[in-house]
């Protein structure tokens, strides 16, 4: 029997577009985590209602949001 992580670690396919799954692929090397890792991480946080916040990185200001150059 494979291992899990939790007993309530469930496996199903997501299917999303293709630069959807880029910036996620993005967000996640940004933040030092799997893509998986920031599936859960932003979900968690939709969940919560939190509001995503800044990269650790810095990265490109938030839409809407001025450089601070």
């Amino acid at each position: 029997m494979a291992r899990t992580k939790t007993k309530m670690a469930a496996r199903f396919t997501l299917r999303i577009p293709r630069p959807l799954k880029g910036w996620l692929e993005a967000q996640a090397e940004e933040n030092d985590r799997s893509m998986n890792g920031q599936i859960e991480f932003l979900l968690e946080l939709a969940r919560l209602g939190v509001q995503q916040p800044r990269p650790l990185g810095g990265g490109q200001p938030a839409a809407g949001e001025a450089s601070r150059a």
